[in-house]
C-alpha cells in the first residue's frame, strides 16, 4: 500500500483567515515535514501574515472512495432534511414538473447566500 502525505497550512492575516489548503505532496511523512521545516525557516509568508498552522494529512493512493459497496454519504431521509430545512429558510424553492417530479432552485435569498459565501 502506497500513500502520499499532503501538506495543509491555513493562513490568517491581519484582515483574514484563510481555510486549510494544500500546499505540497510528498511521499513520505519525513520529506513532508522536511517541507514544512524549509516553509518555517523561509521568508516564503508576506510580512501580512500573522500565522500559519500547518497539518500533514495521509492518504492512500490508488484507492477510490467510492465504491460499488459503499454507503450513501446521505440517506434520503437526511437528504429529504436538509431540503425542507433550505425550504424553510426561504433559500430553495420547490416546483413540480411537467412529469410530476419534484425539482428544487435557488430564491433570490438562496442566490444571495450562495453569492455571500454563507452556507447554504
Amino acid at each position: 500500500m502506497k500513500n502520499i502525505y499532503v501538506v495543509m497550512a491555513a493562513v490568517e492575516t491581519e484582515e483574514e483567515t484563510f481555510p486549510p489548503a494544500a500546499i505540497g505532496l510528498f511521499t513520505s511523512m519525513k520529506r513532508a515535514d522536511e517541507y514544512i521545516d524549509e516553509l518555517e525557516k523561509s521568508d516564503y509568508w508576506s510580512s501580512s501574515v500573522k500565522s500559519v498552522v500547518y497539518h500533514v494529512e495521509k492518504h492512500e493512493v490508488n484507492k477510490g472512495m467510492i465504491t460499488k459497496h459503499s454507503k450513501p454519504l446521505f440517506s434520503q431521509d437526511d437528504l429529504e432534511h436538509e431540503i425542507e430545512e433550505l425550504i424553510k429558510r426561504g433559500s430553495v424553492e420547490a416546483l413540480i414538473g411537467e412529469d410530476g417530479n419534484f425539482y428544487y432552485q435557488l430564491t433570490e435569498q438562496g442566490q444571495k447566500e450562495l453569492e455571500d459565501g454563507m452556507e447554504l
